[in-house]
């Protein structure tokens, strides 16, 4: 029987609630809009993650004392580009 490290148990935590998140808040958006189209439901997430990602930027400036610059560059991450692991 493998052990599995806290961290990991964390990890796949982290990513149930993200997939189900997400998948939740794509089946809402298509049950209120059925007639759109899938690049407006792109646009919509585009928009989502912008906002939340604009969020957590005025959050970490001010918890941090960091400039938007600064923060700007701690948080260019993008999912797309990982490697699959």
């Amino acid at each position: 029987m493998n052990q599995r490290t806290a961290f990991e148990g964390f990890r796949l935590s982290t990513e149930a609630q993200i997939k189900t998140f997400c998948h939740d808040t794509v089946a809402s958006w298509v049950e209120l809009n059925p007639e759109a189209s899938m690049d407006e439901l792109l646009q919509h997430l585009a928009a989502d993650a912008a906002a939340a990602r604009e969020a957590h930027m005025g959050y970490t400036m001010e918890r941090h004392s960091l400039t938007r610059e600064e923060v700007a560059i701690l948080g260019e991450i993008s999912y797309r580009d990982q490697p699959t692991l």
